[in-house]
């Protein structure tokens, strides 16, 4: 009795588990109509289980085609939750993937910009190094120094095309992410299914739930776009000042090298705000490879799973997405099958524990059930009428015998 009742409890657990993500991964699926899909979800997975219950419990004595369509019922039934089931852990691991996605994203404009300061820093000691060859130097023109000028408005035009593309970058990423989450807001108010729930609010809502992130998007996108117009100006007036210098240059003495000092300082300083720079930046990295360690540890043991195919000679390359998709899979196999067959079991426990006495077989029950009852009425109503007659039958005759007798006496003399 105790294996009986803890299968019970078994089978309605993973049932209930199997349920609610089911009818999640449903509502995932379908977002404009939430609550209808949740409630008829929640229906038809209670009618599975009664239905597979039932159908053990009286198989022998179902028709054929009813047991046919209940099996098939139960069957498909058991399909839609598995989807449902695969629908919810795709929509974990692809939340993941997002944040995943996310972050990689913004480590990888830090290490652009990164990369630009550092290609910037070797520029100005190029710049250095070429001014103080020009210092160790005779001439009668100030061509080295005018060079090296040269060389730096070529560095600010390669740093301004490098941090504009960043930026750009940015901006576009920010746009295209809105424009996505428009896309979800349009697609329910173009879904076909209008009559089961009002899409107009449904789409409020799901744009009601975006507010955070469409303000976040919207003040990246300011602030980049801030950073832009910052980078422009300081583009102009770093060009002006280099121009001006080279006029200038053009224009001094012959052999003039008191400028180039001042660009030696000019260049260091711009080395120390660089790697002022890239300190910030490497700052700003250090939570994100945090997260980003923490988001690859959650994925670890799919990547272990791929990588034990991969040493099993299963296969030679095993995608993680693949890989997810696989597991996922298995889990689902095992989920509501297991659920409606330990519901079945529990069911045969429990009749073994408290059988059921056996109706008679159709043949019998057929021949105790009369076809009609009027044809039963009709038969009391003939067995009445014989018996009468019967007794009419008989009374006739025994008057007919009194009568006889009477005659006979009469002919018979008196002694």
């Amino acid at each position: 009795m105790f294996i009986a009742i803890l299968t019970l409890l078994s089978a309605l657990s993973i049932s209930g588990v199997a349920i609610f993500y089911s009818v999640i991964g449903l509502a995932t699926i379908f977002p404009g109509a939430f609550w209808p899909v949740v409630i008829m979800g929640s229906v038809l997975e209670v009618g599975k289980l009664v239905t597979a219950s039932w159908l053990y419990r009286h198989w022998k004595q179902t028709r054929f085609l009813l047991k046919s369509y209940l099996t098939i019922a139960v069957i498909v039934l058991s399909l839609i939750t598995s989807m449902g089931i695969f629908g919810f852990l795709s929509k974990a691991h692809l939340e993941q993937n997002l944040a995943e996605n996310t972050v990689n994203q913004r480590i990888e404009i830090i290490n652009n910009k990164i990369t630009s300061e550092e290609t910037y820093i070797k520029r100005q000691l190029l710049i250095i190094e070429r001014a103080e060859d020009s210092l160790s130097k005779t001439s009668s023109t100030n061509d080295a120094a005018i060079a090296i000028e040269k060389e730096n408005l070529k560095d600010v035009q390669d740093k301004f095309k490098t941090l504009l593309a960043v930026e750009t970058n940015t901006i576009n990423n920010l746009n295209d992410r809105m424009k996505s989450l428009d896309a979800d807001v349009t697609a329910i108010l173009t879904q076909k299914n209008k009559a089961f729930f009002n899409e107009e609010k449904a789409a409020a809502d799901l744009k009601a739930s975006q507010k955070e992130e469409r303000a976040t998007i919207e003040a990246n996108i300011e602030k980049a776009q801030n950073k832009i117009d910052q980078i422009k100006e300081d583009y102009a007036n770093d060009t002006a000042i280099i121009q001006k210098r080279i006029e200038e240059l053009r224009e001094g003495d012959t052999d003039d090298k008191s400028d180039v000092y001042a660009q030696i300082e000019v260049a260091e300083a711009n080395i120390l705000k660089a790697q002022n720079n890239i300190d910030g930046l490497v700052i700003d990295r250090e939570p994100l490879e945090a997260k980003m360690i923490k988001l690859e540890a959650e994925i670890g043991p799919v990547k272990y799973i791929a990588a034990l195919a991969i040493d099993w000679g299963v296969t030679n390359d095993v995608d993680t997405e693949e890989a997810v998709r696989w597991v996922i899979l298995v889990i689902i196999c095992v989920f509501d099958p297991l659920a409606v067959l330990l519901l079945v079991a529990a069911n045969q426990s429990l009749l073994r524990r408290f059988p059921v006495k056996p109706l008679p077989p159709e043949e019998v029950l057929d021949l105790e059930k009369p076809d009609d009852e009027d044809i039963a009425l009709k038969w009391n109503e003939a067995m009445v009428r014989k018996q009468n007659d019967s007794m009419q039958q008989a009374t006739d005759q025994l008057k007919d015998w009194k009568n006889k007798l009477e005659k006979f006496n009469k002919k018979v003399p008196k002694p």
